[in-house]
């Protein structure tokens, strides 16, 4: 972002096409908050923005984003998402300059752990009248069990699209494309100028995958 002054320019495009003036996003996994405030820029007035970030020094630098653009709705949370809520170990990233790569899975890096508290979000999103038009998720290896604790917002298909990073080397893709799927959302790559093209082949380390509700499949 220092030196281009963007990140990840295909998905920063695609969210440039598919927002809509005042809609609501969730961000699971939000880091410092440069897609949280893209798109509470991206919808304007009314737009609403759920950022959650567990691990504790990226949250406070995802506090002071949200600090310093006033303009930008954004409600922060400090905590991760998953399919049991309580306390749960999140194991930081085992490269100190890159704090994005905590993960609650317990396999991926031998690292310190910290506890942080792990909400579901459709207990969350229920509790707070929150009905996302677009939920992105990138929890490091942990983004399955974070949809499987969306059952009532894939079940009533309210998103419209879902962001998902898949990570081949960490899991099996197929699982949650077939779990999306069975929900009525298709799998789409995202190109370079953002547009979307049927799920090909993935990257071998991840990539972020757009889930789009299939309109022709009855909610």
């Amino acid at each position: 972002m220092f030196f281009r002054g963007e990140y990840e320019p295909a998905v920063t495009k695609f969210l440039q096409t598919v927002a809509r003036p005042g809609w609501t996003v969730v961000d699971v996994g939000a880091n410092v908050g440069y897609f949280s405030v893209l798109c509470a820029d991206l919808g304007g007035p009314g737009s609403h923005v759920v950022a959650f970030e567990p691990e504790p020094r990226l949250n406070a630098m995802l506090e002071r984003t949200a600090s310093v653009n006033p303009q930008a709705d954004i409600l922060v949370q400090i905590a991760a998402c998953g399919s049991t809520p309580g306390l749960a170990t999140l194991h930081l990233s085992p490269d100190d300059r890159h704090s994005g790569l905590a993960t609650l899975r317990s396999d991926l890096h031998d690292t310190r752990g910290v506890q942080v508290l792990v909400l579901r979000l459709d207990d969350f999103c229920g509790a707070h009248g929150i009905r996302p038009d677009l939920v992105k998720i990138d929890a490091e290896g942990f983004e399955l069990e974070v949809l499987r604790g969306c059952g009532y917002l894939l079940e009533q298909r309210i998103p419209q699209h879902l962001l998902v990073e898949l990570s081949p080397e960490r899991e099996d893709p197929a699982t949650t494309i077939g779990l999306l799927r069975y929900h009525g959302y298709e799998p789409f790559n995202i190109g370079p100028e953002g547009s979307l093209t049927p799920l090909g082949k993935l990257n071998e380390v991840y990539e972020d995958v757009c889930f789009v509700r299939n309109s022709s499949v009855a909610s």
